[in-house]
């Protein structure tokens, strides 16, 4: 059985990493430091969706802003 995947698109604002889940009414985060965005953002979605942290994948997509 494959796993669901969750579609995060990350951008950088100030001083702080902010990730966007696709397609989840209130699936956005943020985080200080890029390594530990992948926590956050899995508590995000484990929160809103009832699903354990290991129970989904995440497909990470990097947007860069405007200069």
């Amino acid at each position: 059985m494959s796993l669901p995947i969750y579609v995060v698109r990350v951008s950088r604002e100030d001083n702080l990493w902010v990730a966007v889940v696709d397609g989840l009414l209130g699936g956005a985060t943020e985080a200080v430091r890029l390594d530990t965005l992948d926590v956050e953002a899995r508590d995000l979605i484990s929160g809103l969706t009832d699903a354990e942290p290991d129970a989904f994948e995440i497909e990470w997509r990097y947007e860069q802003g405007r200069p």
